[in-house]
């Protein structure tokens, strides 16, 4: 099974918008532990919590159970390093690695799926590159198309 390295530590700086910057960065190993693929958010990255819509906030905060993977996402999201559908199953993966229910992580992921498309596709070449400073992965990111 994957694995995160460290919890996630984060402090809100902002409440409209939502914003959370990361303390002490950690990294996520894609499919399993100690895997030659893996994602590292580092210190100082800022996530929104935009992974997870307002419409489930009532099974899970953004920075609530599974905000380890909300935040993984949210890099995937923002920096284009994957396809969308691929960021949406490692969160799927991510939230089951940290604990969370079948039932509670499949209504999150479907709800992901279903509405995920508009902040995916909200990205610009500058804020892609401005995310992707505080990101290292394994792999190659997706091309940044200008």
């Amino acid at each position: 099974m994957s694995s995160f390295t460290n919890p996630v530590s984060n402090t809100q700086i902002s409440i409209k918008p939502r914003r959370w910057r990361i303390d002490g960065g950690f990294r996520y190993y894609i499919g399993e532990e100690g895997s030659n693929k893996w994602i590292d958010i580092l210190d100082g990255f800022i996530c929104d919590g935009g992974s997870l819509p307002r419409c489930v906030w009532w099974i899970d905060a953004p920075m609530g159970d599974g905000a380890a993977a909300y935040v993984i996402h949210d890099a995937g999201y923002g920096a284009h390093l994957l396809p969308r559908a691929e960021c949406d199953l490692i969160l799927l993966e991510g939230l089951e690695v940290l604990g969370m229910g079948w039932s509670r992580r499949r209504i999150i992921y479907n709800q992901v799926w279903m509405w995920g498309w508009k902040a995916y596709n909200s990205k610009t070449p500058e804020s892609i590159i401005e995310m992707r400073q505080y990101v290292r992965t394994s792999f190659e990111p997706l091309v940044i198309e200008t």
